[in-house]
């Protein structure tokens, strides 16, 4: 059987290749020449013996490129027509112990044989080896894995910043909501107390008045009586006198135990301001001690969010000094 391509009539022709399940995410709106250049792309890159396409820096530029526009390209694939061919480069890593020139051939009769179920007119391929991939080389996916990992770890702790200051805002309006219920709670009973501290004012009023009324009506009693013993009889002067001094005594004493009632009213009306002073007071510690906690809470979040973060760090990722679970 005869190669179309390379005319050798000992090598198989190629096997068909169904393009349908190379990459279902293509964008809709994506080019001929680019889609050309991924389907070529991932067709060199499943031939046998080639490690990876592109050479440093066409890798380091694809990886600048994803990280700042988000796309990626093909490294080291590049599509052209030239005077109705189209010619398409290929830079690959050959990976050791594979021959280079069998690498070389089979990859331009596969990316040849899928480039003509796209490309219309003839198609040239042309392939330059700009590495040979050893057992000690560092593997280029696993800088794209540590890229990829270092976006995501950066991502998710802008998530965590993010979230560690919507709790902070929570718990600020949480302590505020608790400061004005407070500071409303104190005005309301700041109020009820100088509302006792009226009626109080008014009631000892009321008693040192009614105590100088009795006092007068005693004395205006007291003053007819001994109006009246006199016009009965002189001698009945001293009876009068001591009717007046037991009627001037009992006065005192009412007089005495209004004046004590007055105290222990203005007593009650002081320890009720100092029991609402007191419950203030505890409101005060309250609102602070929640306020306490609510930032205890969000601290604690936070270190879990920023913990989380570590643990979805990479092995990669981590100093060399650094203990491996």
């Amino acid at each position: 059987m005869t190669d179309a391509v390379t005319g050798d009539a000992t090598r198989p022709q190629p096997a068909p290749v169904d393009l349908t399940g190379i990459d279902p995410h293509h964008a809709e709106q994506e080019s001929p020449e680019h889609l050309l250049g991924t389907t070529v792309a991932e067709t060199a890159a499943a031939v046998t013996g080639v490690h990876h396409l592109g050479g440093v820096a066409a890798r380091t530029l694809d990886r600048a490129r994803r990280q700042v526009l988000g796309t990626s390209t093909a490294p080291g694939v590049t599509v052209a027509v030239e005077d109705g061919t189209t010619v398409i480069d290929l830079d690959i890593v050959v990976e050791y112990p594979h021959a280079i020139d069998d690498v070389v051939d089979e990859t331009r009769v596969q990316v040849a044989h899928a480039a003509r179920q796209l490309a219309a007119g003839p198609v040239s391929v042309n392939i330059t080896v700009t590495d040979i991939h050893g057992p000690f080389d560092q593997d280029p996916a696993i800088l794209d894995a540590i890229d990829q990992a270092g976006e995501k770890a950066r991502d998710l702790r802008d998530q965590a910043g993010e979230k560690a200051r919507d709790l902070r805002d929570q718990a600020g309006e949480t302590a505020q909501d608790l400061r004005d219920r407070a500071g409303a709670t104190a005005d309301d009973l700041r109020d009820r107390a100088d509302d006792l501290r009226d009626q109080a004012d008014v009631k000892v009023a009321e008693m040192k008045e009614k105590a100088g009324e009795l006092k007068a009506q005693v004395s205006d009693t007291a003053s007819d009586l001994r109006d009246q013993a006199g016009a009965v009889a002189s001698d009945a002067g001293d009876k009068v006198d001591e009717f007046a001094a037991k009627a001037d005594a009992k006065v005192d004493a009412f007089q005495a135990q209004a004046e004590a009632k007055v105290d222990e009213v203005a007593e009650s009306a002081s320890d009720a301001a100092e029991t609402a002073g007191d419950d203030l007071a505890r409101l005060d510690a309250k609102a602070d001690q929640k306020l306490d906690e609510l930032d205890a809470k969000a601290d604690q979040k936070l270190d879990e969010l920023d913990d989380a973060v570590d643990a979805r760090r990479p092995a990669a990722e981590r100093p060399a000094d650094e203990p491996r679970p």
